[in-house]
C-alpha cells in the first residue's frame, strides 16, 4: 500500500511540474508579451498553489489588518 501512494506521489509531482513548465512557455508567448517581473509574480503564485495541492502549508504569515481612523 506504502508502495502504492509513493507512485501515486511521485506521478502527482510530475504532473505537476510538467504542468508549471507549460503554463511558463504559455507565458512566455502572450500577445502582448509579458515582462520577466510578471512572468515571474504568476509562477510564483502557480507554484505556491501546487504546493498547497501536494497537501504543503502556506509559506505567507498572512495580512495584517490595518489599525487606524
Amino acid at each position: 500500500m506504502a508502495e502504492r501512494l509513493d507512485l501515486s506521489r511521485v506521478l502527482l509531482d510530475e504532473l505537476l511540474r510538467n504542468e508549471l513548465e507549460e503554463f511558463r512557455r504559455t507565458l512566455e508567448n502572450e500577445s502582448p508579451g509579458l515582462s520577466d517581473s510578471e512572468i515571474e509574480r504568476y509562477m510564483r503564485a502557480a507554484s505556491k498553489f501546487v504546493d498547497q495541492l501536494k497537501g504543503g502549508r502556506p509559506r505567507t504569515r498572512g495580512r495584517k489588518a490595518r489599525t487606524g481612523d
